[in-house]
């Protein structure tokens, strides 16, 4: 193992670590790594000498109950980290890659996140579905440097997600992440935790009524905080009487402000988009209020 190139070394610097490895045929295989390089003073009679540290450039830290996977996005190589372990890290080259997780393989189901760098300082969160039971996994990922050293640190974020979504209304919604064709669905007076899907696309949400025409869908900025632009969809004026028959009408879809006429209709009694329906003690409800 020899430093393939001359260096002034510093606190924090990067070398290029040259390997050759001889097999027995005879073929020379050479490798190249990122080593961090740490300078300090030693103490007491030494306080003159510098003493200088090597150490991995790349730290991986799993806080996780969970065995964590984590590859290249462009290779098939794959390096598991149990949990409650800190582990070095080595690309090999000297270009930092991206990378995705997921949990471990023995979970079966478990896709692959979206691709993210760990040598960029920051916090973010990694997002994992189940494809079988379509369950939704969230990974806090925090990258800092200690030293001449990348450590990222992965921690459970399921009790502490980065947004939660509360559908207080009546109707089911559907919602994704804009230029992302993965699509969620809540059901009304429920609540889901919610990460980016990609991190590297434009952080806006997507919000649709269900079985509504995505002209009726909205776009909303997630880092601003406050009431966002009201979100509308056509209804029908319906009543639903105990019999099952309802009276109800269809607005122009021309002139709104022209008088709905109104007709008896066949509809479903539990029609989650009825908004009118008869309470126990036999009065007339509006559930919109």
């Amino acid at each position: 193992r020899t430093i393939d190139r001359s260096l002034a070394l510093f606190k924090g610097d990067i070398v290029t670590v040259h390997m050759a490895s001889q097999k027995p045929w005879l073929v020379w295989l050479f490798m190249r790594f990122a080593f961090g390089v740490c300078l300090r003073y030693a103490h007491g009679r030494f306080s003159r000498t510098k003493v200088i540290t090597w150490i991995p450039r790349i730290v991986v830290v799993n806080a996780t109950d969970a065995t964590l996977e984590i590859k290249v996005a462009a290779e098939e190589k794959i390096k598991a980290f149990p949990p409650r372990c800190s582990v070095p890290y080595y690309f090999q080259g000297m270009a930092q890659r991206d990378v995705c997780l997921r949990l471990a393989q023995e979970m079966r189901g478990w896709c692959w996140s979206s691709t993210f760098r760990m040598d960029q300082v920051g916090t973010f969160h990694a997002k994992m579905l189940d494809a079988e039971s379509a369950r939704v996994k969230l990974i806090a990922v925090e990258v800092k440097i200690i030293g001449a050293a990348y450590q990222a640190i992965f921690s459970d974020a399921d009790a502490i997600p980065p947004f939660r979504i509360e559908n207080h209304s009546l109707v089911p919604m559907i919602y994704h992440q804009v230029g992302v064709s993965s699509v969620s669905e809540i059901q009304p007076q429920s609540t889901v935790v919610y990460a980016w899907d990609d991190l590297k696309k434009e952080q806006d949400l997507l919000l649709c009524v269900k079985d509504m025409p995505y002209s009726y869908a909205h776009t909303y900025d997630l880092r601003r905080l406050g009431s966002g632009r009201p979100l509308a969809y056509p209804q029908d004026s319906i009543i639903m009487g105990p019999s099952g028959l309802v009276l109800g009408g269809k607005a122009d879809p021309v002139d709104a402000t022209c008088p709905v006429p109104l007709q008896l209709t066949a509809r479903q009694a539990h029609d989650s988009m009825q908004l009118w329906s008869w309470s126990r003690g036999g009065r007339l409800r509006n559930k919109a209020g």
